[in-house]
């Protein structure tokens, strides 16, 4: 899920009507569905793009599950690593905490 809407390609959004539950109760519109490509090796499918979202989110496991991959998490990063070749094909970096 994310609220920064330049992550879609134009062509590639649907306009969904469906809502998003937060822990703390709260609920928010889901404005769109979509692929967005991390990199050149992660294209995510199903990507929500809600509005008024102050992160954007990632499932951990839905990531792990789709690309057969473990997630190393280091202090300001995180690499995937490849559960059959056991090659890094990406990495992640902490950005504004």
């Amino acid at each position: 899920m994310t609220s920064e809407f330049y992550f879609f390609p134009s062509p590639a959004l649907t306009i969904v009507a469906q809502s998003v539950c937060l822990a703390d109760g709260s609920c928010s519109s889901v404005q769109h569905k979509g692929v967005v490509a991390l990199s050149p090796d992660i294209t995510l499918s199903s990507v929500l793009h809600v509005s008024k979202f102050a992160y954007s989110l990632l499932s951990v496991s839905r990531l792990a599950k789709t690309f057969n991959c473990v997630l190393i998490f280091l202090p300001s990063s995180c690499l995937l690593q490849d559960l059959g070749s056991k090659r890094i094909f990406d990495r992640g970096f902490e950005r504004d905490g």
